[in-house]
């Protein structure tokens, strides 16, 4: 036996919001579930109360759904929806303006308005250019550059303490064959010395007061100099000898140190032997 509920209900959702619609189901009948629709998502049933959410603004008719039960069946006409926005649309009025527009100008005229708009009247005229102070900083700045790199020049030029501790003769350099790095036969501390009495003999003659510099830059500033290629032909094995001597730990002997100290000796003296 067929029978078909002809009530219809209409039925407010909002859109996109979920809504629950009752399909009165009949005591004791169990409800189909219901498909998808093109306006709508359906997203649970229980009992003949449906949850689905309306996707377009539009008034929706739901299908119908067929209820069973043991002994029979019966088709539910489906209830319409009627979607409404969740926002206000266009056709809402605007208020009208006033009118006419209140003009709240105090009387007088326009050059009474601007004098207040003049702040530079107040103010006075700008400040001249302050050409003294300026002046002056500028000579400050100037002195002080002056007197730093004539400083920096004078402390490149200078032989530097090392050359003061040892000495302007050759005896502190002949005194190395009676050093303890001689005598036992330390050369990486005996040459550590020689650099250091070569450098302080190249900061006194050449200028070279550098201590970050190499003996191969010092070498290669000394080949630049006029007048020093005798210097260099002599000082060259030594340089390359204290390079190898503290770098490599190459090792020696006391016949072959001793030639070397009497070399830088010999620079000492000026090239004289």
């Amino acid at each position: 036996m067929l029978l078909l509920a002809a009530v219809v209900s209409l039925i407010e959702a909002p859109l996109g919001l979920p809504a629950v619609v009752d399909y009165r189901v009949p005591e004791g009948y169990r409800l189909e579930a219901l498909p998808e629709g093109e306006g709508f998502s359906a997203l649970s049933d229980s009992a003949g109360l449906v949850t689905l959410v309306p996707l377009l603004l539009d008034t929706l008719a739901l299908p119908d759904l067929r209820a069973v039960s043991p002994e029979d069946t019966v088709h539910l006409r489906g209830p319409v929806l009627l979607v409404v926005p969740l926002l206000p649309d266009s056709a809402l009025t605007p208020a009208d303006l006033p009118a006419p527009a209140p003009m709240n100008i105090p009387p007088g005229f326009p050059s009474d308005y601007l004098l207040r708009l003049a702040f530079w009247i107040p103010w006075g005229a700008p400040p001249r250019f302050p050409y003294l102070p300026v002046a002056l900083g500028a000579a400050v700045c100037a002195g002080a550059a002056w007197f730093f790199i004539s400083r920096r020049r004078r402390g490149a030029a200078s032989p530097g303490p090392d050359s003061e501790e040892t000495g302007s003769s050759d005896s502190a350099v002949l005194a190395l064959l009676e050093s303890e790095a001689f005598v036992h036969g330390d050369w990486k501390a005996l040459y550590a010395r020689m650099d250091t009495l070569f450098r302080a003999l190249a900061a006194r003659r050449f200028g070279l007061g550098n201590p970050a510099l190499t003996l191969l830059q010092i070498e290669k500033a000394i080949s630049r100099e006029r007048g020093a290629g005798g210097f260099l032909a002599k000082a060259a094995p030594l340089m390359r000898e204290i390079t190898l001597q503290i770098y490599a730990d190459r090792g020696s002997t006391r016949d072959r140190s001793r030639g070397f100290i009497e070399t830088l000796a010999e620079l000492y003296r000026g090239g004289r032997p």
